[in-house]
């Protein structure tokens, strides 16, 4: 008797771990043939719910990095517009993109000392490229102008 309680209890611990962890994952669900545009405001969305895995998402696999999410207390997209001029493709970043464009953004921060950002208004280029005709727009490299 004293076994079975052990088990039940065990098995009753473990399902209520594995639904707890469950709720704690963070949902990423982009939508499909986001624009470059949409793309930004979407990794934006990820970017204040501190939902790392959505803003991986989002971002090419060699250019994802260290984005102290526990430093920061809100981030808020204000302005998004693609630049509509073609420039010349920077080859490292991304080679031989189906397509590529870039993507201007204001944004404003707010973090805990200790940030690589400090409190304040930002405008930065973000860059984007689709690997072919059907895939989604991904960010391959952004920062300040």
């Amino acid at each position: 008797m004293k076994t079975n309680k052990k088990k039940f209890f065990t098995i009753l611990i473990a399902i209520a771990i594995a639904v707890n962890f469950a709720s704690c994952t963070k949902k990423v669900d982009n939508p499909i043939g986001m624009t470059p545009e949409e793309t930004v405001q979407r990794y934006f969305y990820y970017w204040n719910e501190k939902n790392a895995a959505g803003m991986d998402s989002l971002i090419y696999e060699k250019s994802r990095g260290n984005k102290q999410l526990n430093k920061l207390n809100s981030v808020e997209l204000i302005s998004c517009k693609e630049y509509t001029e073609k420039e010349n493709w920077y080859e490292p970043w991304y080679q031989n993109p189906y397509d590529y464009t870039r993507v201007d953004v204001t944004f404003t921060i707010d973090v805990k000392k200790g940030s690589a950002f400090s409190d304040g208004t930002y405008d930065y280029k973000f860059y984007l490229v689709k690997e072919n005709e059907n895939s989604d727009w991904i960010i391959v490299m952004l920062g300040q102008p």
